[in-house]
């Protein structure tokens, strides 16, 4: 039975399961974490958590089956995970509960076995199971590759009643789930970062007036999360955070660094100052990767802190100077478009002046 849209939700139950199928229930390998070129500007935009352990006397290791932390001051072990048990704890894409009956439920958007019990109104007892699908692959990000292989994970020992059959109905849910939260230019997005330009662009005027446009909808330089509304059934936060990590690691085998500090180093050399943390973090915060990254995901049309009735991409002209060559940022008092992989400033115009 179905208690919503089944492209975007569901409950199957047992009698829904094809008669082969099903995943494999051992514990799946962690997914490797961010591998990109680090950068000596942290600026809040690129592993800030890794800064946050040595700065509080850690240091991070892993031999492929374990994630350690040290104690920098001599190396001795402070804590240590298995891949399998980090894989297994917290949330992930695709999440699942199913009950003894055989009703598995799940939602596009939630990966979290807490807010599917809450949502679905279900009791946390030992009538039902948290299950979760999971890429098997050894990409650095696996979940931009939907097509190779997942694997079913069950974090506890499985109750006396779970069998064969409760699995093949996960797998069922999974199917449909994957359909509707793929359903966008993954494939784009993936070789985008090959084609930006190793050289700086020169703008032209249509150029200036995207960048007009775009600083007519964000006059203050902030921010853009690019988030789905949270009542959006969307790909979830799984799979968006495997995409926001991977647009900073592809870029910075382009360009050296991710946007940010790219765009700072380019100002620096224009302007023949140093920047300060704050006006890194402030520039940095403004080059409106999170929007490229939303422009991809086709299958979600609304988005938090968007007015309802909003047609089209609200951040489409920051994504189009991406597209040409160009990574737009502000200071709070002048923009800019920077190009090439030196970041080189090829536009500069007070905010002012811009929107006139």
């Amino acid at each position: 039975s179905e208690n919503t849209d089944a492209d975007l939700a569901g409950r199957e139950g047992m009698n829904d399961a094809p008669e082969d199928g099903g995943g494999d229930t051992a514990a799946n390998p962690a997914m490797s974490p961010d591998s990109g070129v680090s950068s000596n500007r942290t600026g809040g935009y690129e592993f800030a958590s890794v800064v946050t352990l040595i700065n509080n006397g850690f240091i991070v290791s892993s031999d492929a089956t374990t994630w350690r932390l040290h104690n920098a001051a001599d190396g001795s072990i402070a804590y240590e995970i298995t891949v399998a048990e980090l894989e297994a704890s917290g949330d992930h894409a695709f999440t699942a509960i199913v009950d003894k009956d055989g009703n598995v439920y799940w939602q596009a958007g939630i990966d979290s076995a807490e807010q599917l019990i809450k949502a679905n109104n279900l009791t946390d007892d030992d009538t039902i199971l948290t299950v979760t699908v999971v890429p098997d692959n050894e990409k650095t990000y696996p979940y931009l590759y939907p097509d190779l292989p997942w694997k079913l994970v069950i974090s506890d020992d499985p109750p006396s009643w779970y069998g064969r059959t409760h699995e093949k109905a996960v797998m069922v849910a999974f199917e449909k789930w994957k359909t509707y939260v793929y359903d966008f230019d993954l494939t784009g997005f993936r070789d985008f970062f090959a084609h930006l330009p190793v050289e700086p662009v020169t703008p032209t005027d249509a150029d200036i007036a995207l960048l007009k446009e775009w600083a007519t909808l964000n006059p203050d330089g902030q921010s853009v999360d690019a988030v789905p509304d949270t009542n959006e059934k969307w790909v979830g936060k799984t799979i968006w955070s495997s995409a926001e990590a991977y647009l900073n690691d592809a870029f910075s085998e382009a360009y050296g660094q991710c946007p940010g500090p790219v765009v700072c180093h380019g100002i620096e050399v224009a302007t023949s100052t140093t920047l300060d943390a704050a006006t890194e973090d402030k520039i940095g915060s403004t080059v409106g990767e999170k929007a490229l990254v939303g422009s991809f995901f086709t299958n979600t049309e609304k988005w938090k802190g968007i007015a309802a009735g909003t047609t089209g991409y609200p951040w489409q002209a920051c994504v189009s100077l991406w597209k040409r060559g160009f990574i737009a940022s502000s200071d709070g008092t002048n923009w800019r478009l920077s190009s090439g992989k030196e970041g080189t400033v090829v536009y500069t115009a007070s905010a002012t002046d811009l929107l006139k």
